[in-house]
């Protein structure tokens, strides 16, 4: 088994879950808004490695990735994208 053996047997569930929490991760390193383009670009400075290393998903990532931006959005962490541009929603504590 090679040292991420583990994430190469994740569900495309578990594996969307995990991207979107990259994506989060990603987003507010960017400043909490961005271009997809921008958020993939970062999300590949900070997950390629672990990425290149998941199997398949090297090759559908971006795919995924959208996929869960899009489960983001339903679920109120993501606003509705606008030409392109990811933005969190972020809700008030009170």
């Amino acid at each position: 088994m090679s040292e991420n053996g583990a994430m190469e047997n994740l569900s495309r569930n578990e594996i969307k879950e995990l991207l979107a929490g990259w994506i989060v991760e990603s987003l507010e390193e960017l400043g909490g808004k961005a271009h997809l383009v921008e958020v993939a670009k970062m999300l590949w400075k900070q997950r390629g490695k672990e990425i290149a290393n998941m199997g398949d998903l090297l090759f559908t990532w971006q795919y995924d990735y959208r996929w869960a931006a899009t489960h983001l959005r339903e679920s109120g962490t993501l606003k509705p994208s606008k030409g392109g541009i990811w933005e969190m929603e972020y809700k008030s504590p009170l």
